[in-house]
């Protein structure tokens, strides 16, 4: 009987590498109960790029009550707050870290945080002036509150709870993002859009190519089909324009979509930013051929396709002429086109509706063929084809430098719309 005891308790002891490892493993599982939860290395927000998230770790201290403040350097509501010194007031348990939605990375964090907390019925989108009252243990239970007042009510009071009532009622007192790209009021949108129209259909090269296209007609003793074929080649091009509109407002409007999230909200910026500076370049280059047409860059027809312009013009058929307004479209898109594109772009940031987006165009592209409807009835009405044609030579690089002011100004409040 002794040594069946004497065995059991053999077998009830540890070695020592099985002590050493039972006994860490003990101490491991203490510390991780004791530790207060809301400690941590890093908070891992989605769709966040790496400089940005560890930009945003490099500010956070875990020891504290971290206390985020997003602002823009144009927004009175938040230049409130900072002027009345609640978040200067803290005290060092406090971390105070003020990130602008001006800038990337600031910008980028301010999005992932909006795509965390949108489903809060008290919480607006995009709005700055916003204040968050991190939990690391858990980032959703964190406190949100926007608004001027608000926030300095919430600091005062010392941050325990917000009144989600008087939350509702703070919008007065936020700037939203998205607000600030509907600035456009019915009455400057049918200015902007009258004014571009006309600017970019005073356009030589598609007045030329009409002018050559009447020229061969009457070259060609075919009087009677003036009125027919151009206005066919009138047609094709306003259709023609009409559904590159309609296609660019599609691809825009799913590319901004797509950019609501931070990382890609950055890539679209840089992307508008792209179009208003070719919008811009264009412009320049447009006034250069008031003082120096041709010389250099230049949106003009290139002899190879005056050469093919010149073949399709002479076959007079039905599909040549169709096929000469898309061509026409086409290779002088990146011209007048320029002015069209940079219009959408900005139409679309001020969340045009799709069916007043269809109107606009309609609208447009009538004022776009509205020169050469008039050039045609002239010639039909016995005006002289070469009388016509000396006239657009003649002030040719004044309505380059019409478009290329236009197109200026244009690029401008596009950069202002987005910045």
């Amino acid at each position: 009987m002794k040594t069946k005891k004497a065995n059991k308790k053999e077998n009830l002891q540890f070695n020592g590498p099985t002590f050493f490892t039972l006994t860490l493993f003990l101490v491991m599982l203490t510390i991780s109960l004791i530790m207060p939860s809301s400690i941590a290395l890093s908070i891992e927000l989605p769709e966040l790029s790496n400089e940005s998230q560890t930009f945003l770790d490099e500010k956070i201290e875990p020891e504290k009550t971290n206390i985020l403040f997003f602002y823009s350097r144009t927004c009175p509501h938040c230049e409130k707050v900072v002027e009345s010194g609640v978040l200067d007031s803290l005290n060092s348990s406090y971390k105070v870290i003020k990130l602008g939605v001006d800038d990337v990375p600031g910008r980028e964090i301010f999005l992932s945080f909006c795509n965390i907390f949108k489903s809060k019925r008290e919480f607006y989108y995009g709005a700055v002036p916003t204040l968050i009252k991190l939990d690391l243990s858990n980032i959703t239970n964190s406190i949100t509150v926007q608004g001027d007042s608000p926030i300095i009510n919430f600091i005062n009071s010392g941050m325990a709870e917000v009144n989600e009532e008087k939350a509702q009622d703070n919008k007065s007192e936020l700037s939203l993002l998205q607000d600030n790209k509907s600035e456009l009021s019915p009455f400057k949108l049918i200015w902007l859009v009258f004014i571009t129209a006309i600017s970019d259909s005073v356009n030589p090269c598609i007045m030329s190519v009409l002018a050559l296209l009447i020229s061969q007609l009457m070259l060609f003793k075919a009087k009677k089909r003036i009125k027919k074929y151009s206005l066919i080649y009138i047609m094709t091009i306003y259709v023609s324009y009409f559904i590159i509109g309609v296609l660019l407002a599609l691809g825009l409007n799913a590319f901004l979509t797509k950019t609501s999230t931070a990382v890609n909200s950055v890539i679209g910026f840089y992307v508008l930013l792209g179009v208003a500076i070719i919008v811009i370049f264009a412009g320049i280059v447009n006034i250069k051929d008031f003082f120096a047409y041709g010389k250099g860059i230049s949106f003009s027809l290139s002899d190879k396709s005056k050469k093919r312009v010149t073949e399709l013009i002479q076959k007079l058929s039905l599909p040549s002429i169709i096929a000469l307004g898309i061509i026409i479209t086409i290779i002088e898109f990146p011209c007048s086109g320029i002015m069209y594109a940079g219009l959408i772009s900005l139409l679309m940031l001020n969340n045009i509706s799709f069916v007043g987006l269809l109107f606009i165009l309609i609208v447009y592209n009538f004022i776009f063929v509205l020169p050469l409807i008039f050039i045609v009835y002239s010639i039909t009405q016995g005006g002289d084809v070469s009388s016509v044609n000396a006239t657009r030579l003649k002030y040719r690089k004044w309505f380059r430098l019409i478009m290329g002011i236009v197109l200026v100004g244009l690029g401008i409040y596009l950069i202002k719309m987005i910045l």
